[in-house]
């Protein structure tokens, strides 16, 4: 029985009542407006020709000018001294990103009230490019699919012809190591990372050299305190002892508790550090007991039956062996009705269960007069987004 539809009058008077709440807001670009937050501070600007747009801007964020105020209040010899100081940071950061000869010149030093920035001229010159990079994961062969899938990913930004960017290069020995570890191989390590610069030639040679080392597997599952059977829990669980570490499987496994609506908080961690080569990961899971009582309560009005009001409550595990128990009901003139459904956690508690019903309903209209009493005894088993 869905009681929400019944609450409908209700909720629009709550909406009612919720539009009629001034909501501050400020004028022109749409923010909130807040009489706590302190007035933003202007900084300095700079202009940098040469380069397209989005380079300049990578460029502006990392030099110490653009960190400053631009409200008059610095001296113009330290504003002069920070305009010289960002030619050399433009230059260190044009060297990572592979143009190891680009010239970064100071056009026009800034004006403390910011009337005038400081202007650049840049000019880029050729890039630095691989002319190899070795990038091997040992030792082979790694039986796991999207380990392998994310070693092909780097090699496109690190392949021969790319440009040598020291911050890709960074970044995708990040990602490689986090996802090692996300699956499971907690003393991934690179035995070799190098990028050897040829001057004379100006290219460059990469190498790195992954070793993920051995994957951990899941071990046993303890179930700490909780308000229900720790067997019961237990068979919530899908995690296998010997099952590939995932950590997205834990994530999978705490949002199927949570389905449960047993728990109002649940967690299912690693009961070790997980450093180091690790065979067997043992798991502890702690659970927070939601309510465990839920009512209901609505008031609504039809054409069919005139104004009509419902109740319901749910006691969300009565034992420890998470049996439930729920009373719907309703009122109306012409129409009244009373539901009660046992509900009994079998095999898969997530997906199968026991479920005894009994209703009654009565019908009183100038057009039709009946009772009626029904009783009914089902087994419900899910599977997948269907329940049988």
């Amino acid at each position: 029985m869905d009681l929400t539809r019944c609450g409908l009058p209700i909720a629009l008077a709550f909406l009612c009542v919720l539009s009629a709440i001034p909501v501050a807001t400020s004028a022109g670009n749409g923010d909130h407006a807040s009489r706590d937050k302190p007035p933003s501070v202007q900084l300095q600007t700079i202009e940098i020709d040469g380069v397209d747009t989005p380079l300049a801007q990578r460029l502006a964020r990392g030099v110490s000018l653009t960190r400053e105020p631009a409200d008059g209040s610095r001296h113009p010899a330290r504003l002069n001294r920070l305009a010289g100081e960002a030619v050399d940071e433009m230059q260190t950061m044009l060297s990572a990103l592979g143009y190891r000869q680009a010239r970064v010149v100071l056009i026009a030093n800034p004006q403390p009230d910011m009337t005038s920035p400081a202007r650049y001229r840049v000019t880029l010159g050729e890039p630095l490019r691989y002319r190899a990079f070795d990038l091997t994961m040992t030792p082979p062969p790694i039986k796991d699919p999207e380990l392998i899938a994310g070693v092909e990913l780097a090699r496109e930004p690190l392949r021969a012809g790319a440009v040598v960017d020291q911050e890709r290069y960074e970044q995708e020995k990040d990602r490689l190591l986090a996802l090692a570890r996300e699956r499971g191989y907690f003393a991934a390590r690179f035995t070799r990372h190098e990028i050897l610069i040829d001057p004379e030639q100006y290219a460059a040679r990469g190498r790195l050299h992954f070793d993920p080392g051995v994957r951990s597997r899941f071990g046993e599952v303890r179930i700490a305190e909780s308000h229900l059977d720790p067997s019961l829990v237990q068979r919530m669980i899908r995690i296998q002892p010997g099952d590939p570490y995932q950590n997205r499987v834990l994530l999978l496994q705490e949002q199927a508790l949570m389905d449960s609506d047993y728990f109002s908080s649940v967690s299912v961690s690693p009961s070790v550090a997980m450093q180091g080569p690790i065979k067997t990961l043992p798991l502890t899971v702690v659970t927070t007991p939601r309510n465990r009582h839920r009512y209901q309560a609505g008031a609504g009005v039809t054409t069919d039956i005139g104004p009509r009001l419902s109740i319901g409550w749910l006691n969300r595990y009565l034992n420890r062996q998470g049996h439930r128990l729920g009373l719907e009901g309703a009122a109306a003139p012409v129409q009244s009705s009373l539901e009660g459904e046992y509900r009994i956690p079998i095999r898969d508690p997530l997906q199968d269960s026991l479920q005894l019903r009994a209703g009654w309903s009565s019908t009183d209209s100038d057009s039709r007069e009946s009772e009626l009493f029904e009783t009914s005894v089902e087994r419900s088993i899910a599977r997948g987004p269907w329940r049988e």
